[in-house]
């Protein structure tokens, strides 16, 4: 069902998830009349850079998601979307072969690489964070697929290919993603590609062998493609190019995203923003949906589920909104006027073999990432060849860190009011696990302590959310559908800003976007 002309729309929620619905609606209706609201003075939802006095200098701290994967298909759409918005010159990558790209897992209380050459491979296989992963890797194609409707992460690696790769790595990469529990985490909805393959083929390893009916093009940018046609260049020219590099920043930081396209609304007539405007009722009847008693003809929730209950919460909609769980997240940024690191690299995160007993889930080597980043297009034109990405690691006699923790592991234990003492011990273990010596009085430390942010897609989420599609649809009548996280595609800023141009699409349109 599209919208009728000249239509009415209300969004909830100006994180990434609101913003880039709103953007690609009024492009493709600019009939159409948006207003959006938020509770927080400012836009950008879960991403905020935040410039920060410290001393004489101004830094720029990241309060969220600092970095995009370069090879995502939302990634793509925004790269289009801030070179459309004249940013070209702000965005920034990290070369594959760069300093800044190497990761590490945590191996008792020191750092172990994770293996991007022939020597560092074999280092890591003889540290006990690898024993088992080559037994594993050999023993999976012989393993009886399940016929198992979904199980958690744990159970689906462990099954396949025994206890080190979920223990001792995965569990890690879901701390960094999910800060989420494999042992709850669905196998279903978080490794769609490895269990899909389990189910066609038998085996992820033989799987891997078998490309013959794997489709080139994602539907999403053949529609995205025909739709807004980019000058001088196809998406598919830009997502092969985005493709060579593992990670994408921003010169002001991530932010720059939602503030440029926060900027491009606010010239448009048809755009109105409500910010610091709590959203208290949600109400429809025969045939209009309102927002704080005004009328539209549509309503867009971009906040998380819990949020979304507490306006419905008298619906079978809401029900089941409340079943899904989100996890909290300690933020803890650090700011020294000394490179002190003496690691390169992205940073570690924290396997579940390890013991952990403040919840510490990963430290990003933010002044690492920003030495190492370096313009994606120089010059005054767009140009997809890489040899033309120049520029090398600057070093720079500064360290900023952010160290995560909670999610989880606070489940069963949390904060209980004292975040202070929390923030002195995680500290206290990442220069343990670091090897450094950290001078309190010269460090400058910031803490944001951020609720319910992060949904866990648990076992039987994938049949959660399609009972909440149906429910959400036959209750409300096709005039209040649900963005964001929550019931979305990911919890990723590229997921999230791919998922806002498939519900501008089937709202503006009537066409759904097929995966």
């Amino acid at each position: 069902m599209s919208l009728k002309p000249n239509a009415r729309v209300a969004v909830i929620g100006s994180g990434i998830s609101g913003l880039s619905f709103t953007y690609f609606l009024s492009k493709l209706r600019p009939d159409v009349s948006i207003t959006v609201y938020d509770s927080q003075p400012r836009v950008g939802g879960y991403i905020c850079s935040q410039l920060t006095p410290i001393d004489e200098a101004h830094v720029t701290l990241e309060k969220g998601p600092r970095t995009l994967r370069g090879a995502s298909d939302g990634t793509v759409l925004i790269i289009d979307t801030l070179l459309r918005l004249g940013q070209k010159d702000k965005i920034n990558v990290i070369k594959s072969d760069s300093i800044a790209n190497r990761k590490y897992l945590l191996s008792s209380e020191t750092l172990l690489q994770v293996p991007n050459s022939f020597k560092t491979l074999i280092r890591f296989l003889r540290n006990p964070l690898g024993k088992g992963l080559i037994q594993g890797a050999l023993k999976e194609p012989f393993v009886k697929a399940s016929s198992k409707d979904d199980e958690s992460v744990r159970s689906f690696l462990t099954r396949r290919f025994g206890h080190a790769l979920p223990d001792n790595v995965l569990s890690a990469v879901f701390h960094g993603i999910y800060a989420g529990d494999i042992d709850k985490l669905s196998a279903k909805s978080t490794l769609k590609s490895m269990f899909n393959s389990e189910k066609k083929y038998g085996s992820i390893i033989r799987s891997i062998f078998n490309k013959k009916d794997k489709p080139s093009t994602s539907s999403l940018l053949s529609d995205y493609q025909e739709r807004f046609k980019p000058e001088g260049y196809s998406v598919l020219e830009l997502s092969k190019f985005l493709k060579n590099f593992p990670m994408i920043t921003m010169t002001d930081g991530l932010s720059t995203l939602p503030l440029s396209i926060a900027k491009a609304l606010e010239a448009q007539p048809n755009v109105c923003f409500k910010l610091n405007t709590d959203v208290n009722s949600l109400a429809i009847d025969s045939n209009q949906v309102s927002v704080n008693n005004t009328s539209y003809d549509h309503v867009r929730s971009t906040i998380n589920a819990s949020k979304l209950f507490q306006l419905i919460q008298n619906s079978e909609t809401g029900a089941i909104a409340s079943k899904v769980h989100s996890i909290n997240i300690l933020l803890i940024n650090l700011y020294i006027k000394k490179d002190i690191l003496p690691y390169h690299g992205f940073g570690y995160l924290v396997p579940m073999s390890n013991p952990n007993p403040f919840g510490l889930l990963g430290v990003i080597f933010d002044s690492e990432v920003e030495k190492g980043c370096v313009p994606l297009f120089n010059g005054s034109t767009v140009s997809f060849d890489k040899e033309q990405v120049d520029g090398v690691y600057s070093p720079a006699d500064y360290t900023k860190l952010t160290i995560m923790c909670g999610g989880h592991y606070h489940d069963d234990r949390p904060f209980d009011g004292d975040i202070d003492a929390l923030t002195r011990n995680c500290i206290d273990a990442a220069a343990k696990q670091l090897g450094i010596r950290l001078n309190t009085d010269n460090t400058h430390i910031e803490k944001t302590y951020i609720e319910k942010c992060i949904p866990q897609y648990n076992v039987g989420y994938e049949s959660l959310k399609r009972d909440f599609d149906k429910k959400i649809q036959l209750e409300f009548k096709g005039m209040l559908s649900q963005g964001g996280m929550s019931f979305g595609d990911g919890i990723g800023v590229p997921d999230c800003f791919g998922q806002g141009y498939k519900g501008a699409v089937e709202l503006a349109k009537g066409e759904k976007i097929q995966p």
